[in-house]
């Protein structure tokens, strides 16, 4: 069994939708049907395949956000600054009030 990376896959894909978009403009009319029925399945693989990503991609962020502790930044005597979105926090909160970040006190 061939192993495909990740990144390979959409490239591939178009290229067998270009296969078959070309065999729909020239083709014989029974085989055009079959031909329009695959084009039509890559293009949802297609679709789902980026959609799937994108929710990939909002996970790690949503992790970044909310699951990775980030210290404070100490801006003076009993004031705490958020890292994320500047805003005034307090001492030991877990989480910016303002943004969620998730905060960490060097414990």
């Amino acid at each position: 069994m061939i192993h495909i990376k990740e990144t390979e896959i959409i490239p591939l894909i178009t290229v067998a939708k270009e296969g078959y978009t070309q065999m729909i403009s020239e083709g014989e009319p029974q085989k055009v049907e079959m031909a329009e029925k695959i084009e039509e399945a890559l293009t949802q693989a297609m679709d789902i395949i980026y959609d799937y990503q994108s929710m990939v991609d909002e996970h790690k962020r949503m992790i970044e956000k909310y699951e990775t502790e980030t210290p404070a930044i100490h801006r003076g005597m009993d004031v705490y600054q958020c890292p994320a979105c500047g805003k005034r926090t307090s001492r030991n909160h877990t989480h910016c009030h303002w943004c969620g970040k998730k905060l960490g006190w060097g414990r």
